[in-house]
């Protein structure tokens, strides 16, 4: 049973005080915000600094009203977060932790979490270890992959990557030694449907291989009240100049959106991507 994020980091906290081991632990500790429904745990609408409704959505009623109480859920899990943070110091084991905050989606609205968008695809994502030289007031610019997570945890922990692991050991990165590639490519995917993505540096490809047949055009509603449109075959952006994905370049750029074609039928390729056509 789900509990709200200030109860699971106080159950945190009464499991560090209850330790009588210096071995070393790994906790898992999942949060239900911010799911919906957003009012989970008695979160209210948080309007104190305004409501920030995406571009790519209408800012109608529902919209403004969505999105102030996913602040609300917001605020409740940095509340929570914070008692998890105060648990690991009050027990001494705030230096010698390394705490990994992630989310598995982006935001939950339409046009973002059942897409390959980047706003879909985008979590947040933060790491904090001291005692391997990962502290705060650094930001990674550069894209960077889920798929990276595993093999940094296991370079920060000293342990030797297995030849076959997926993803980049991004140790030097977090330590702010050096800048990730911006030029790598970073690959996406829809899980319940044929949508597949790659993003180069600012170039980004989008794929619907077997996907909803139709969808609502930016700026979309949340009740999905506009007339639908076919979903193109495929879609190109220039994130530097479109971040919000809302201009098709499919047509204009032919030499780059082969570029990320071919990087793309690569990799489903060899993951044996089930959407794959030759």
């Amino acid at each position: 049973m789900a509990r709200p994020a200030q109860e699971v980091a106080l159950a945190f906290g009464r499991f560090l005080e209850g330790r009588t081991t210096e071995k070393p632990y790994f906790a898992q500790i999942n949060f239900n915000e911010t799911h919906t429904p957003f009012e989970f745990g008695g979160v209210t609408a948080d309007r104190a600094k305004g409501v920030t409704v995406p571009g790519w959505i209408e800012k109608d009623g529902e919209a403004e009203q969505h999105f102030a109480l996913l602040q609300g859920s917001v605020a409740a899990l940095d509340r929570g977060i914070g008692i998890l943070l105060e648990a690991l110091e009050a027990n001494g084991r705030a230096n010698d932790t390394l705490i990994v905050f992630a989310t598995d989606h982006g935001l939950e609205a339409v046009r973002d979490k059942w897409s390959c968008y980047e706003s879909g695809l985008g979590i947040a994502a933060m790491l904090r270890y001291p005692a391997a030289g990962v502290t705060g007031g650094r930001r990674i610019r550069e894209p960077v992959s889920n798929v990276d997570l595993l093999p940094t945890m296991l370079g920060l922990a000293g342990i030797d990557l297995p030849p076959d692991l997926d993803g980049l050991d991004l140790t030097t990165v977090v330590r702010g030694q050096q800048s990730a590639d911006a030029e790598r490519p970073i690959f996406g995917i829809y899980h319940n449907s044929g949508i597949r993505s790659v993003r180069v540096g600012n170039w980004k490809l989008i794929r619907n291989f077997s996907a909803e047949p139709y969808r609502e055009l930016a700026p979309a509603t949340l009740l999905k009240r506009k007339p639908l449109q076919p979903r193109p075959h495929a879609e190109l952006y220039n994130l530097s100049e479109d971040p919000d994905e809302l201009t098709n370049l499919i047509g204009s750029h032919p030499e780059q959106a082969a570029l990320l074609e071919r990087h793309l039928a690569v990799w489903m390729q060899q993951v044996k991507d089930p959407a794959y056509i030759c």
